[in-house]
């Protein structure tokens, strides 16, 4: 029987009749939980996202709705706590905390951890063998036991098929074979990169790189060793150290499979793979940078690990009061839809979210990427080939009948003037743009156009951005401000829009402790802070007039523009990042 099918199955058994038990009511409603009310605040950013892989159909909603109601009565009836999973996302570090396996088995998924809580949530209480499990999971959880429906469980099992797992097999030549199971942490990598046999050395570095979820890889030559390090969730930290035989083979290998030279004296760009078990067969595509320093050739390995396709825009951060904004954005059809910032700041992975919430059979999306970093099932996405120029390829893009259109970036007068006119002449269109924060944007779009008329007529909205830390879940802990992170809070929040006030009552805040969840960093992932510029009759006077950053800023603010600073302390305050990393991340 298929693991879906045999969901099925145990969701249509009726539960063991019965009245409940004192010993299972004790069991499941220890003080804490009995002590904590649960809500979905703080546990994630969007509560009306909706997972979107429901592989079992979409139900009715006044049946939804019965059933939930239904759950809520019979929680109540239990005296345990209640969840609807239609607001709360499970997220993939919660999930994994028990097997699929057992997840099928017991009819039971954890949604969230809050304040040191694991909230756990059961289809059937009176499943067999469910209160040793949860016995069991208490060894190392403060769990609270809530009570979710069976469609809410259906709906959120398949999240597990999106967890990457990996496993080792025979493959080609340019993909390497990797068992994540022989690295576990940063400790087992700098154990294996001086004990394990050499012929290992590539394996193992690209198992931890991924078991980590680390962006890249950096192999960096001295003269009698090489430094390791990993860019995780954006910061580089150093992995280890390895003799210069070692980094000799290392390089040899990296550059066999990259179908790379290896007596080239020059800067090189190839690819390796890695496969990971993902429903079958998928590739994770490893780009390589060599280039020659003074002992050798530096390396840097990219990742992609992310699968775009799930990424969704109340995955990115974006709080739920701005969410109106977007949509009214994304319906309308034409103007231009900036995304700025610096690089690395997320400007590609916004894009694809809106992508993703765009795509539709009914419209025809086209994209212009150099290169395509992930593929998007229902676009029509292109990338430049070498000598072509990026305004001509722009010009073939338009040739399409393209309802929507993706330009990866704005480079170049030519090809902004072409994106400006293009948003006036019937297209959506999304792009990216260096800038540090929206107001800016404006001025140097002015500068490099020209042509107030056309900047103020063709763009809808700038979206500003930064990615930061996340404070690691599993080691979470309150944390006192100095007296130079509370005075820069306090200008932050000086100004806050009026709608946010609310939200900024009560100061308290935290910090990561470092446990082996973290890697001992004491952040484990990354959000987004934003800011967005909508371009209102007013703005476009002021763009018209040529007006100076700060004015614009200034009178965004007026008209309750929330700030990336004051996003970013609000999520602060929510539990999700530090002060310092916000501090120091938009002085960047």
């Amino acid at each position: 029987m298929s693991d879906n099918s045999n969901v099925n199955h145990q969701i249509r058994s009726n539960p063991s009749s019965g009245n409940t038990s004192s010993s299972l009511r004790d069991h499941y409603m220890d003080s804490a939980a009995q002590n904590t009310h649960y809500s979905s605040g703080g546990v994630t950013q969007d509560l009306h996202a909706q997972y979107a892989g429901d592989a079992h159909g979409v139900q009715s909603k006044a049946y939804r709705d019965s059933e939930e109601l239904e759950t809520l009565h019979k929680a109540k009836k239990l005296g345990i706590k209640y969840a609807d999973l239609r607001q709360i996302i499970p997220e993939e570090d919660y999930i994994k905390i028990i097997a699929k396996e057992d997840a099928i088995k017991y009819l039971s998924l954890p949604i969230a951890i809050k304040q040191g809580k694991l909230f756990f949530g059961i289809v059937d209480p009176y499943k067999e063998g469910l209160t040793a499990f949860v016995k069991n999971l208490r060894e190392d959880h403060d769990v609270v036991v809530v009570l979710i429906s069976p469609e809410s469980f259906r709906e959120n099992i398949d999240r597990y098929d999106f967890i990457k797992t990996y496993e080792k097999d025979h493959v080609d030549q340019g993909t390497i074979d990797i068992d994540v199971n022989k690295v576990t942490n940063i400790e087992k990598l700098k154990d294996l990169l001086i004990n394990d046999g050499i012929q290992f050395l590539l394996a193992d570095l690209l198992t931890a790189a991924i078991t980590t979820k680390s962006s890249d890889v950096h192999i960096e030559p001295q003269n009698t060793y090489a430094d390791i390090r990993f860019r995780i969730d954006g910061a580089l930290h150093p992995i280890a150290r390895v003799p210069r035989d070692k980094y000799n083979y290392l390089i040899s290998e990296i550059i066999i499979n990259s179908a790379l030279r290896l007596d080239a004296d020059r800067p090189q760009n190839g690819h390796l793979k890695a496969i990971p078990n993902l429903n079958g067969i998928k590739e994770i595509d490893i780009r390589v940078e060599t280039i020659p320093v003074l002992h050798g050739q530096e390396v840097v390995m990219r990742l992609f690990q992310g699968d775009a396709t799930m990424l969704k825009l109340s995955d990115l951060g974006i709080t739920h009061e701005v969410y109106p904004i977007i949509k009214e954005i994304l319906v309308r059809p034409h103007g231009m839809m900036i995304v700025v910032g610096p690089t690395g700041s997320g400007k590609t992975s916004t894009l694809y979210a809106l992508l993703n919430e765009l795509n539709n059979p009914e419209r025809k999306i086209v994209t212009l990427e150099d290169p395509v970093e992930y593929e998007l099932p229902g676009l029509s996405q292109s990338q430049l080939n070498t000598g072509e120029s990026f305004l001509d390829r722009f010009r073939a893009v338009l040739r399409e009948d393209p309802d929507v259109i993706m330009i990866g970036e704005i480079r170049d007068l030519d090809t902004a003037k072409t994106a400006l006119q293009s948003a006036l002449t019937g297209h959506l269109l999304l792009t990216t743009y260096h800038a540090n924060n929206a107001a800016t944007a404006i001025a140097r779009l002015t500068d490099l156009v020209g042509d107030m008329s056309l900047i103020s007529s063709a763009i809808n909205l700038i979206v500003a951005q930064r990615l930061v830390r996340k404070i690691c879940p599993f080691c979470r802990t309150d944390h006192n401000l100095n007296a130079d992170e509370a005075a820069a809070v306090s200008q932050i929040l000086a100004h806050l829009p009026v709608s946010y006030q609310e939200r900024a009552k009560n100061l308290h805040f935290y910090k990561g402790k470092g446990c082996d969840r973290c890697y001992g960093i004491g952040y484990k992932s990354r959000i987004g802070i934003f800011e967005m510029l909508k371009i209102t009759t007013d703005m476009q006077q002021l763009i018209m007039s040529k007006a100076l950053p700060s004015v614009i800023q200034a009178a965004a603010v007026k008209n309750g523009m929330l700030t990336m600073e004051q996003d970013g302390i609000l999520k602060a305050l929510q539990g999700f990042t530090t002060v310092e990393e916000i501090l120091k991340t938009v002085k960047e």
